[in-house]
């Protein structure tokens, strides 16, 4: 019974599981995350540039601590599982990393080009901030749950799209808004990546997308 749970749902679990192993061996499910681990394993396009990629992984697999750590354990118990709850195991397992490499990638870019040819402040605060989180994974579930629960599922994916970009609008004039502006941007990313991938992927699969 254990078993076969595990091996239905065992994305979900490895993924909750690791988030958990590096938060303790961090000490950060109870504290903040110590800066020092925050940039020798979190996302910076600075990096990058210079090819440490195992930085596409340990980024999700660390939080800011504390209260975000929780948060994010349960975000992946529920919305990775419901969205696994719908694809075979072994589909949602590369899926997931697939669309969260590409998702990071995109970001990347987003931000290198921006630092490179746009003479924008921000741009370059973007591109030298490290980040952690699996915010993405989990936020790409839940809108794309979302998104595809409802016959109105155009309009719920314009609604979204509007307060993702209202969200990017409100942080901009915040003090320091890279801090915020980079989890915004990787979350429209990640979205759309989301919701087309996942339609693409069921036509792929010969399947109609089915209403979550």
């Amino acid at each position: 019974m254990i078993a076969r749970f595990f091996l239905k749902y065992k994305t979900t679990l490895l993924l909750a599981s690791f988030l958990s192993i590096f938060s303790i061996y961090t000490t950060s499910y109870f504290t903040p995350l110590h800066p020092e681990i925050k940039e020798l394993f979190g996302y910076s396009a600075v990096y990058f540039v210079s090819w440490e990629m195992y930085r596409l992984f340990s980024w999700a697999m660390l939080t800011h601590g504390s209260e975000f750590f929780f948060r994010a354990l349960l975000m992946i118990l529920l919305c990775v599982w419901y969205l696994e709850h719908k694809l075979w195991s072994k589909k949602a397992f590369f899926s997931f990393w697939i669309i969260h490499v590409f998702s990071v990638s995109m970001l990347f870019l987003f931000i290198y080009f921006g630092h490179i040819f746009l003479a924008a402040s921000i741009f370059s605060a973007l591109f030298h901030i490290s980040d952690v989180g699996p915010s993405g994974w989990y936020i790409g579930c839940l809108w794309v749950i979302i998104a595809l629960s409802d016959k109105r599922r155009k309009l719920l994916f314009f609604l979204i799209q509007i307060i993702l970009i209202l969200l990017i609008i409100y942080h901009a004039f915040k003090t320091s808004p890279e801090k915020m502006l980079i989890a915004d941007f990787l979350h429209i990313i990640a979205f759309n990546i989301w919701y087309f991938g996942y339609i693409n992927l069921q036509k792929i699969w010969n399947k109609k997308p089915e209403h979550i």
